[in-house]
């Protein structure tokens, strides 16, 4: 199996009246080519949502290898043993799309977001980012910043979603390299020791987002 068991994965329903809708949930089990995952949650307003038997969804997820794949599939059944759990039909390998490898996912987008020293080199300060992906991301700083290449760094990110929710992370990243843009320096960044769940979280950002320019029309 691609996916690991407790991974998030990401549904997206077609309404005709309402247009997509989009879900997330976790893989709680699996058995028989079959998903066990708990009730999906909406993003647009944060809820657990119950749906029938045949249910058409479109998943992705992040695959073990670190690709994401996305495939089709159906309601199967509702089963409850510790938990309520909704259980979808896995169509099998060859019918997974497998779509870009999740290092490449890097989005242009302003987040707000604090830097500190690690060795108290220099006052924290606040900045806004430039770009961010799971693995890193571009900030600009501040003409008198103390940041050089190598250093390493606490950054508090603060990712809002589309339902409204906003997440506040901390990771650590390591400055590769500063270079000045439009006379104002700008930093990029690689994440260090990122637990996978704040990746994941990170991830299903840049996902939100690339589905809000592809409805714009940007891609």
């Amino acid at each position: 199996m691609l996916v690991k068991l407790g991974s998030t994965i990401n549904l997206e329903l077609e309404d005709a009246e309402k247009g997509k809708h989009r879900l997330r949930s976790k893989i709680l089990d699996y058995h028989n080519s079959k998903f066990y995952i708990d009730y999906p949650i909406s993003e647009e307003s944060d809820r657990q949502k119950f749906f029938l038997e045949g249910t058409e969804f479109q998943v992705s997820f992040i695959g073990k290898d670190e690709a994401v794949y996305s495939f089709k599939t159906e309601v199967t059944g509702r089963v409850k043993k510790n938990i309520p759990m909704l259980v979808l039909r896995d169509p099998g390998k060859e019918n997974y799309s497998r779509i870009q490898r999740r290092e490449y996912v890097r989005i242009d987008t302003s987040i707000d977001l604090a830097l500190y020293s690690e060795e108290e080199k220099f006052q924290p300060f606040t900045t806004i980012t430039n770009d961010i992906s799971g693995g890193g991301m571009s900030a600009t700083l501040p003409k008198n910043h103390k940041l050089h290449k190598n250093d390493v760094i606490t950054a508090w990110l603060s990712l809002p979603y589309r339902s409204g929710e906003i997440q506040y992370l901390s990771v650590k990243a390591q400055v590769i390299r500063i270079r000045l843009e439009r006379e104002w320096p700008r930093a990029s960044f690689k994440f260090r020791n990122v637990d996978e769940g704040v990746r994941e979280k990170i991830i299903r950002f840049t996902f939100e987002k690339q589905h809000e320019e592809s409805e714009k029309g940007l891609h």
